[in-house]
């Protein structure tokens, strides 16, 4: 696949990278599932490629030391990575290309007409193949040049209002998934953060992360240096900038909506499972995100929670047992779930949810022990 050319960092604006708001990570856009062929990545380019690095060093830098621009080692055929892919009948040489790994533990782009995996999971993974909006993510006006950093942050702060929204609109209907995407950008993440392969859990795999979308994005993943090279800010700037609300309050909304997504990604898990070992490990991550969900509601209610919290409750009873009315049973909960999560969103932007403030302020962000032994950071 050719790459669209890219400018020098200090010429015309062509191109990049608005960073994952928060992370937490993340439906997987980008990384494609086997059988979904080469359609799904022929608009992957790539971090490098993209030169992403220009308008977005501190981000692009900051990448480097995470979980995620490692994941890339889980791809080599040996230890664990062997023992699952033997499991699952998975060659060596298609461990890169092909498999099911290769989904969430790396992005794939299209190389000499073929998916290849080119990184760990990278900008790309968690904000969509980027060909459709790579341009026009970052031109805050048309014919915008720039001779610093700095001046292209400023020239953001000087876009018009109808350019902003023409521009916003565009890149999403690009496939982009920008910060304030809450829905989406949780769903992406929970793709892969809630396992969906029975034989690879049988294999040993974990059925799940201990992922909750909030301690996620507040701490390893959190790459919001637009604004100040070398401040990680609490929350994305573009996102400040428009909605001019507060960091506690796009917690409030990430809590929620990644409990809600949680909930229905197990609950679809849950409808295609058919081996006891996977159904209770799988049936875990419902009761535990439906507990959450049920807090939530308690220290926060909303109508959106308040019918959320009556969908789990008669299903406990076979949660644990296979059915044969499973499919029916848990793809439907999985959809009134996330027709719940819809409404919650038009309706919620933060403000009145302050009871799950000491709830969320409780969980401490999330960092991996490799990352905390190689930064210094305790938690």
């Amino acid at each position: 696949m050719s790459n669209p050319p890219c400018p020098s960092p200090f010429a015309r604006v062509t191109s990049g990278w608005i960073p994952l708001a928060s992370c937490s990570l993340l439906l997987f856009v980008i990384p494609a599932r086997a059988d979904d062929g080469v359609a799904k990545i022929e608009s992957v380019v790539g971090t490098e490629q993209a030169k992403c690095q220009q308008c977005h060093p501190s981000e692009v830098d900051h990448w480097k030391k995470t979980s995620h621009f490692r994941s890339l080692a889980r791809l080599e055929y040996s230890g664990n990575s062997k023992k699952y892919a033997d499991a699952l009948g998975i060659s060596a040489d298609t461990l890169k290309t092909t498999s099911i790994c290769s989904d969430c533990h790396g992005t794939k782009a299209v190389v000499d007409s073929a998916p290849q995996v080119i990184s760990g999971v990278s900008c790309e993974s968690c904000h969509g193949g980027a060909k459709g909006w790579l341009k026009s993510h970052g031109e805050y006006a048309d014919g915008q040049t720039f001779s610093t950093l700095a001046a292209l942050r400023e020239a953001r702060k000087e876009e018009s209002e109808d350019h902003r929204v023409a521009r916003l609109e565009s890149t999403k209907a690009a496939g982009m998934i920008r910060p304030d995407m809450l829905h989406e950008l949780a769903t992406n993440c929970l793709s892969c953060h809630v396992v969906n392969n029975e034989k690879l859990i049988l294999a040993g795999h974990k059925a799940s992360s201990a992922f909750e979308l909030t301690s996620w994005l507040n701490g390893e993943v959190r790459h919001n240096f637009f604004m100040d090279a070398d401040k990680n800010a609490e929350a994305p700037s573009l996102w400040s900038d428009v909605h001019g609300a507060t960091v506690q309050q796009r917690n409030r909304m990430k809590f929620t909506v990644g409990t809600f997504v949680e909930l229905e990604t197990a609950l679809k898990r849950r409808a295609k499972a058919t081996n006891p070992t996977y159904i209770a490990q799988i049936g875990g991550v419902v009761a535990a995100s439906n507990g959450r969900l049920t807090q939530a509601n308690a220290l926060s209610m909303t109508p959106q929670t308040q019918s959320a919290t009556a969908v789990v409750p008669p299903l406990f009873a076979t949660l644990f047992a296979p059915m044969r009315s499973d499919d029916e049973t848990y793809s439907a909960a999985a959809a009134k779930i996330e027709e719940l999560t819809a409404e919650f969103v038009k309706q919620h932007d933060g403000t009145r949810l302050q009871g799950l403030d000491a709830l969320i302020n409780g969980v401490p962000p999330h960092y991996s022990q490799q990352f905390k032994e190689q930064h210094s950071i305790k938690n």
